[in-house]
């Protein structure tokens, strides 16, 4: 009797010693894919943010173009008074914007 419970008391432990690894294997494979999935992502937002520093390089630069561009021409945005609006009707064409000074005002 005392080695039947022996035998029994054994198969239980590697019964239990089975099913422990199983799950241990299968939560490996979960963390596994888990890292899988993350380094993935990480890739992906490395490759975004080398995509945005240049565009803000761009920017950056665009910008400066512009403000040196504009000092240099000595550019100023136009009065209002000074823009002229071109309307063309099938054969007409009228002047708005001008002061009375001007052709055709309206």
């Amino acid at each position: 009797m005392r080695v039947d419970k022996l035998i029994i008391a054994v198969m239980v432990g590697v019964v239990a010693l089975g099913i422990y690894r199983s799950v241990t294997i299968q939560q490996s494979y979960r963390l596994w894919n888990e890292i899988d999935k993350i380094e993935r992502e990480n890739i992906a937002l490395r490759e975004e943010y080398g995509r945005l520093q240049l565009e803000e390089s761009m920017l950056i630069t665009e910008a400066l173009l512009d403000s040196e561009t504009r000092e240099q021409l000595k550019m100023v945005v136009p009065d209002e008074s000074a823009i002229v609006y071109v309307i063309e009707t099938n054969t007409d064409v009228k002047y708005v914007g001008l002061d009375p000074k001007g052709v055709n005002a309206q």
